[in-house]
């Protein structure tokens, strides 16, 4: 007898991974139906594929997973009339679709109750990255995902990292045997993925992830002075932003990317987290919204407001804060420094709860100047600190700035040297000085390594003239993090 195989439409998704690491991998040809206690039944004649609705469709059974939105095409293999489908909403049956808060881990509204899908016909819509619909065909009942433990984790995402996820366990390992277990996020919560910069991300169950929010508007207007030969203010974008005028992200990030291969880090908008920021002063430090300060802090800054695991726990510390670093431009130039600010004592003044970094751009972009002028028409050299020793680094030399009595920021091998000078200072900042730095206390240098024994990114940008007028002018400024940085740094975000 021929099979007959009736194909439903129902909108549902297929998520691409942009994280390192966490490319789906294929797992079945088939979903099968559950019995009451959710596992799969796989002597059932009665079968689900899942194929793209394009033209011809393409089976993705195998790699599935909900993302908002996106239609997939359910064939439903081994009834030989049109079967009978139906969406699980009653939240007294003992499966049922899912009602997560929000979109994602962080993302939306975190108080609606509503079905993460809704059935019109047989199009399916999902409202969440991570939902889980339940469905009845032809009474027979349906996982999709399949989840065949039911701890809210499909197959397919448990099977990549080893199978039988604890779902509330927070396993993230790294950078070494020494470092920490976990970074706050449960293992469904990190299934469940984050919205980052306007796409679904998921998460690793076994790298930390880091995130990190560049305030674009810039702070200290009235304090920001000028540059002998300049005009305007300066700020990041002067110097990192494409032909488009877009965000040159990857040179502004490309420190922060080093950090380490064990880890995530995650460029994240306003609206991909909950924040309170209202503006910087250099003498108030941070302000928040809101008429207490203390209370705007305690969510400030907040990245997991929708998880999943405790479900349905409204405690801050039950829910386990996690929060994401803040990166301020304060274009003061009233004094030489400090150049940038961020330690035990964040600039919130608050409760112990690192995260805001501020960077002084104009100060930064001076004393930059006062050394490249210092060099006078010398050429200049770049050295990176690389698996402890300087490296002289390509292309070297840069050539000398075009007017050396009067370097401009506008000057192509100025401004070379500066996006390479503020990709270390805001990895300095925004990561090393915005979490612990264990076993350094605090002294005359803060909470530094002491002068001369960081292993990298926490040692400091160095500048030597050759006494010749045919020398260079060296510059040595630290990129990759050595292991020590990445050990004694506190991958803790929840704080």
């Amino acid at each position: 007898m021929r099979r007959q195989i009736w194909i439903v439409f129902i909108i549902a998704g297929l998520f691409v991974s942009v994280c390192a690491g966490t490319e789906l991998v294929a797992f079945g040809a088939v979903i099968y139906p559950v019995g009451a206690n959710g596992v799969p039944i796989p002597t059932s004649n009665v079968t689900i594929s899942i194929l793209t609705p394009e033209t011809p469709p393409i089976d993705i059974t195998g790699t599935w997973l909900p993302v908002p939105e996106q239609p997939v095409v359910i064939s439903v293999n081994g009834i030989q009339s049109q079967p009978a489908v139906s969406l699980v909403v009653d939240g007294s049956e003992p499966l049922t679709t899912s009602r997560y808060p929000g979109i994602c881990t962080n993302f939306g509204d975190g108080a609606g109750t509503l079905p993460d899908f809704t059935l019109s016909g047989y199009t399916l819509t999902p409202h969440d990255s991570g939902g889980r619909a339940v469905v009845k065909v032809n009474g027979l009942t349906f996982i999709l995902p399949q989840d065949s433990n039911l701890n809210g984790i499909p197959d397919i995402y448990e099977n990549q990292y080893g199978g039988a996820l604890v779902r509330e366990a927070d396993i993230d390992t790294g950078p070494d045997a020494q470092s920490s277990i976990g970074d706050g996020i449960a293992n469904i919560d990190e299934y469940r993925g984050f919205r980052v910069r306007g796409s679904f991300v998921r998460g690793d169950p076994t790298r930390k992830d880091l995130f990190i929010h560049l305030e674009e508007d810039l702070q200290c207007m009235a304090t920001a002075g000028t540059f002998t030969g300049q005009t305007s203010t300066v700020s990041l974008a002067t110097f990192f932003t494409n032909q488009d005028g877009s965000w040159d992200y990857n040179a502004l990030f490309q420190n922060v990317n080093t950090l380490s291969t064990d880890l995530n880090v995650h460029r994240v908008d306003d609206v991909e987290w909950v924040t309170n920021f209202a503006s910087y002063d250099k003498t108030w430090n941070v302000i928040l919204s809101g008429p207490d300060q203390a209370e705007s802090a305690t969510i400030d800054r907040w990245i997991n407001m929708n998880a999943i695991y405790p479900l349905g726990q409204t405690d801050n510390s039950a829910r386990k804060l996690v929060k994401g670093v803040r990166i301020i431009q304060c274009l003061d130039l009233s004094a030489v420094s400090p150049l940038g600010k961020a330690d035990k004592n964040p600039p919130d003044l608050f409760v112990k709860d690192n995260g805001n970094a501020v960077l002084f751009i104009h100060r930064i972009v001076k004393s930059m100047l006062n050394a490249i002028k210092a060099g006078g028409s010398r050429k200049i050299q770049y050295y990176s600190y690389e698996n402890q020793s300087w490296i002289l680094k390509a292309p070297s030399p840069i050539s000398a700035p075009t007017t050396p009595s009067n370097p401009s920021v506008t000057d192509p091998s100025v401004k070379a040297l500066m996006k390479i000078a503020l990709a270390w200072y805001l990895a300095h900042e925004a990561l090393e000085h915005s979490f612990d730095v264990t076993g350094t206390t605090e002294s005359t240098y803060g909470y530094h390594h002491a002068e001369g024994s960081g292993t990298n990114v926490d040692i400091k940008i160095t500048n030597k003239v050759d006494k010749s007028t045919s020398g260079f002018n060296k510059f040595y400024i630290p990129k990759y993090h050595g292991i020590s940085d990445e050990r004694q740094m506190r991958v803790l975000s929840a704080q």
